[in-house]
């Protein structure tokens, strides 16, 4: 009987500690609550990770890598308070994936998302056969879809 009231106290003390939090960030990203949304007529907020198709490369590399550029983006942003951060995570968190063939193409379209100042980080390793620094993913965004669209237009999707 007393472990049972224990576990509902815990569990009701849990609920009422999350909802202090979401008016927390709902406090520090008013565009989030507000009926003024940042993308017009109802668009979502895209998040756009491109890698780097290195067939040397396997699976859990890749996958690892795209999960600590997404991070990189988010920590980034989150120190900023960039409201569009608070958006993307009220619109479903929606993330598209693409691949380039060479490193340079992710500094081109790294210089494409700048110009319409969309925010990116990109992340590099240190490749120990060439020991040179590498670009191996970048993230654009988040940005409405057709912004984010229009710079990785001609990347293909994974």
């Amino acid at each position: 009987m007393v472990s049972s009231a224990f576990c509902v106290g815990y569990a009701l003390g849990n609920y009422f500690s999350l909802k202090k939090l979401k008016k927390k960030i709902f406090a520090l990203y008013p565009s989030s609550t507000s009926s003024g949304s940042i993308t017009q007529g109802g668009e979502h907020l895209v998040l756009a990770i491109v890698l780097l198709a290195d067939l040397r490369q396997d699976l859990s590399f890749l996958a690892d890598v795209a999960s600590r550029t997404v991070l990189g983006q988010f920590k980034k942003l989150y120190k900023r308070r960039d409201p569009r951060l608070a958006e993307w995570e009220a619109t479903g968190h929606v993330i598209e994936s693409y691949c380039v063939a060479k490193e340079t193409d992710l500094q081109e379209f790294q210089m494409r998302a700048r110009e319409m100042h969309m925010p990116t980080h990109t992340f590099v390793t240190f490749d120990s056969e060439t020991r040179n620094k590498m670009r191996k993913a970048m993230v654009i965004g988040p940005g409405d879809a057709c912004s984010v669209s229009s710079i990785v237009s001609s990347l293909q999707k994974l």
